[in-house]
């Protein structure tokens, strides 16, 4: 049976086993119980300095024909949100979403400095099929 409050409790736990990560870890970024939902983490500076949007932009390619609901870019830093601010309008661009709405704030991190944080939430194009009959 559909009990709103479990599932809004599972999903606060996946976005905070998301939060707490460490740099190194690797966890499942994708939701797929009540709602689909795929997260992409902009914030390995090495990425980016190496291999451009190039990764990230093929990743967000990839994850479209998942018949997701959402995509969330998550971000903290200010180049950081910047990357995924392009990453968002890319994908836009090239009609990969119909639309994204754009979150962003500070944060005092961890060693207590003040750090700019961005969320985009992208709503990929549904593909429908016609009905064979």
């Amino acid at each position: 049976m559909f009990n709103e409050h479990n599932d809004l409790i599972n999903f606060a736990k996946f976005l905070y086993k998301i939060q707490i990560k460490k740099r190194k870890k690797n966890i499942k970024l994708i939701y797929t119980y009540k709602i689909r939902v795929a997260f992409i983490l902009v914030g390995k500076p090495k990425v980016v300095k190496y291999y451009g949007t190039r990764p990230y932009l093929s990743y967000l390619r990839s994850i479209v024909r998942n018949d997701l609901d959402y995509i969330c870019i998550l971000s903290k830093g200010k180049l950081n949100t910047l990357i995924a601010k392009y990453l968002a309008k890319q994908a836009l661009h090239e009609k990969l979403v119909t639309e994204f709405s754009v979150f962003t704030g500070k944060i005092i991190d961890d060693d207590e400095t003040i750090k700019d944080i961005g969320v985009f939430v992208l709503r990929p194009y549904k593909v429908s099929y016609p009905c064979l009959t």
